[in-house]
């Protein structure tokens, strides 16, 4: 039977788009639309047309042949290794079709337009239903129709003459330095209150912060301390979409040619921001990351010196003077909501990590891990039993690498995700929960003795970690606890729904058409953790590496809470980690979450790593610039899989450069991917690269940089302790530490660890000097005691066993490094 198949949507990819959808789903005044259909079996459908008109003039049909672009009979074949990166190569694939494409026209903003395809078969013709979308509008709110002042508000009734749209622009003093900006569509209800009254002047003072209207070009500029902070914000746009119905608002803002902009998460391309589009969605970009991430956020810190927060959970937008150099905008979807505020904190162009702290005091200050997290971490893919991780508890031990916490990523099952794998036991039903004594631990199986070895790992002076992922997959291996658990699961729906009612089978590649936990239901939550209890009371786990929260494609989904896809996507992974770490500290007050995954106020759970990423020095590059804007952001505990998991173990310099940075890092781990237990190993331990490369000075460099580190550790914890209650983050970007010392942004790779100490990471290949920046100020050398006066670039020597750090002047670290080797 011949089949004619188009989504406009696809499969909802928040970057990608199928071979049959529409391109762009949601057109623009001045975007030709591309549209893309299959058909199967290959070779059914001969010809295509498809038909398009305006909806207002459904007699007016236009017809335009569509061409066929190629035929895809099979799978195509796939060349890298690794189980992540073949199922990210096989997104979207579909075979055993011909693929078709056509190009629409633009339209006018506002217009409607139909389309409809059909295509000619040996039998019969094949028609589509007829799919609709509306061309956006852009309406500019640009006319200032009456001011209205209150004790600590400003508000700007707007319209626009010609669209005949209203708006309002709301400016209200929260705290001093501190303006809730917002901005509407419609009469603002404040407006009726009859404590404001209606005012011609065009200057307005809070305190010590003052409005100014430019009445010549309509735009606002906001001083703070008498001094000029935020320049040329302009009356807001909407962007008017299906229906007639406000979908976003767009803020605009004057964007002096020296302004640099930073934040916005964990990105992992730039430190200034300043050129870049950057939008706000959680997702999984296995690798090579670019502009997207795991863990994005709606803040912004200015070197103008003022900050900003979205107080939204929805898709954002930042134009960083990328369209328009001299302009900056925000483009923020606005749900059901007529409304959205801007956070912006005014302070001072002299003092950038205060704005940091304050940002951060509003998204929440960074819990505080416990003393154990700073030591070493240890982990990779393939530690898949006991035995294995009794081995590398010895190699630490005969290597003399103390370490501190163990992340077990291949302990479970791998279907119920909280049974050890090659563990007897009777099913049980979906909504009972198991204890210890139900299972039986095969003596000569992979896991004889489970909580014999992580009583003995405590004794060890390690703390254990297991891996998580909030799905139930498909179940591949027939298992009945996996059917149990899925059954119980639908019949409570405790799992993410679609619009329709049925449940949501997950739409990205990785466990592609499992059902996705739903952690906005509270009895759902309660099953979901319960399972999981007895690993943390009765085997006495410390924890868990909360992975994959970016499952969510679509705004077609449906949560307990009332809540759509739209409004939970970038927060999702924010309730998973929350459930599974406030669940634990119920049992365990110290126990912690380690999550790639986040979006505002990640912090509240810590800790976080920067993902997934091969094994080079760009690589290195981009993990620190990660770290450092996710501390910007508000997340200070944070690490990465130094030197890269994935891919070609990394060579030895690359691997004790990478290591040396790690050493002055909040998370210090190694980790390694899947490798499908081939061999030689690919294992990111130390001896194990000092095998592989043959540099026999891999195990003493790293057996030093881990002392060190050992002997920073009570620097480390109170400045962990200080981050904890101010909200500047450990690791601090030079540029933000030293803002008005402009050399500064020539370094992005160096920062300060904590208060006193610079780091400045050696992130090239091959060099016996290195360049670094001493901002103003006396500094000594961490290593030799040598003086420095600052405000100097120098050309470092940088052995591999040393990376350069330096000391404030005047400070003296409760550290003594004399009887390192």
């Amino acid at each position: 039977m011949s089949e004619l198949i188009h989504r406009p949507f696809g499969d909802r990819h928040p970057y990608e788009s199928t071979t049959d959808e529409r391109v762009p789903r949601h057109p623009h005044p001045q975007d030709v639309v591309e549209l893309r259909a299959l058909t199967r079996p290959i070779g059914a459908a001969k010809n295509m047309l498809v038909s398009y008109w305006d909806q207002r003039f459904p007699d007016q049909v236009n017809s335009k042949q569509v061409a066929l672009t190629e035929s895809i009979e099979e799978e195509v074949a796939f060349t890298e290794d690794g189980h992540l990166s073949e199922a990210a190569a096989r997104a979207g694939l579909i075979v055993g079709v011909d693929e078709w494409q056509v190009t629409l026209p633009a339209f006018a903003a506002g217009t409607v337009v139909c389309y409809q395809f059909s295509a000619e078969t040996p039998t019969s013709p094949l028609n589509s239903p007829t799919y609709t979308y509306t061309v956006r509008q852009t309406i500019a709110l640009d006319t200032l129709a009456a001011t209205y002042l209150g004790a600590n508000a400003l508000i700007l009734a707007l319209q626009n003459d010609t669209a005949d749209h209203a708006g309002y622009l709301r400016l209200s003093l929260a705290t001093n330095g501190h303006l809730q900006v917002t901005a509407g569509h419609g009469n603002c209800p404040d407006i009726e209150n009859s404590a404001l009254k209606k005012v011609n002047e065009t200057r307005f003072s809070f305190g010590a912060t003052t409005i100014q209207i430019d009445a010549n070009q309509f735009g606002l500029n906001l001083f703070h301390q008498d001094k000029l902070i935020v320049t040329g914000m302009q009356p807001p746009k909407l962007i008017i979409g299906d229906d007639n119905f406000v979908e976003a608002v767009i803020f605009a803002f004057a964007a002096p040619e020296d302004e640099a902009f930073y934040g916005f998460g964990e990105r992992f391309n730039a430190l200034d921001q300043r050129g870049q589009r950057l939008d706000v969605r959680v997702y999984e970009q296995y690798k090579n990351h670019g502009l997207r991430t795991y863990m994005p956020m709606p803040l912004l810190v200015s070197s103008m010196g003022y900050g900003l927060l979205v107080q939204t959970l929805r898709h954002s937008l930042f134009d960083l003077a990328h369209d328009d150099p001299n302009r900056w905008t925000l483009t923020t979807e606005l749900g059901a909501e007529k409304q959205i505020t801007l956070d912006l904190l005014l302070g001072s162009d002299t003092n950038l990590l205060d704005i940091v702290a304050r940002l951060t005091t509003l998204t929440g200050l960074p819990t505080l891990p416990p003393d154990w997290a700073f030591g070493l971490w240890i982990s990779g893919n393939e530690w898949n039993s006991q035995a294995r991780v009794e081995e590398i508890m010895r190699q630490h031990k005969r290597h003399d690498i103390p370490a501190s916490v163990i992340v077990l990523e291949a302990w479970s099952d791998e279907n119920t995700f909280y049974i050890w794998n090659d563990t007897q036991y009777q099913p049980k039903s979906g909504d009972a929960s198991f204890r210890y004594a139900d299972f039986e631990f095969p003596p000569d199986g992979l896991w004889p003795d489970p909580k014999g070895m992580v009583d003995e790992l405590h004794e060890q002076g390690m703390r254990v970690l297991l891996w998580q992922i909030p799905i139930l997959k498909v179940n591949e291996d027939g298992n009945a606890q996996l059917d149990q658990d899925k059954a119980h699961m639908l019949e409570k729906g405790y799992c993410v729904q679609q619009a329709d009612g049925e449940p949501y089978q997950i739409r990205p590649f990785w466990f592609h058409d499992g059902l996705l936990m739903d952690f906005t239901h509270p009895q759902g939550v309660d099953w979901w953790m319960q399972k999981r209890e007895y690993l943390l009371r009765e085997i006495g786990i410390d924890g868990f590496k909360t992975d994959g929260g970016e499952h969510i494609w679509g705004r077609d989904l449906q949560f307990a809470d009332g809540r759509g896809g739209d409004e939970v996507w970038n927060e999702y992974p924010n309730l998973y980690a929350g459930a599974y770490f406030n669940y634990a500290r119920t049992i365990k007050p110290d126990a912690i979450t380690f999550s790639r995954a986040g979006f505002t106020g990640a912090q509240a759970f810590p800790c976080h790593w920067a993902g997934d990423e091969n094994s080079t020095w760009e690589a290195f590059r981009h993990s620190v610039l990660a770290g450092l804007n996710a501390g910007i952001s508000g997340v200070s505990f944070w690490g990465w899989d130094f030197a890269g998991f994935s891919g070609d173990i990394p060579s030895a310099e690359l691997y004790l450069r990478a290591s040396a940075m790690a050493a002055f890092c909040p998370i210090m781990q190694y980790h390694s991917e899947y490798n499908h237990h081939r061999q030689p190993s690919n294992d990111r331990t130390p001896w194990n690269i000092q095998e592989r490369t043959g540099d026999e000075t891999v195990i003493p460099t790293f057996r030093f940089l881990n002392d060190v580190r050992l002997k920073l550790r009570p620097y480390i914890e109170y400045e962990a302790l200080q981050s904890s209650l101010i909200g500047i983050p450990m690791m601090r970007a030079l540029s933000l530490a030293f803002p008005t010392d402009r050399q500064c942004r020539q370094f992005p790779y160096q920062y300060m660890f904590g208060s006193a100490l610079l780091v400045a990471p050696v992130v090239a290949e091959g060099v016996s000097k290195w360049p670094l920046y001493l901002p103003t100020g006396e500094w000594r050398d961490l290593w030799t005691g040598e003086q420095y006066n600052g405000g100097q670039v120098i050309h470092y020597d940088v052995s591999t066993i040393k990376i350069p750090v330096f000391v404030r002047a005047g400070v003296d670290l409760p550290i003594n490094l004399d009887d390192l080797p």
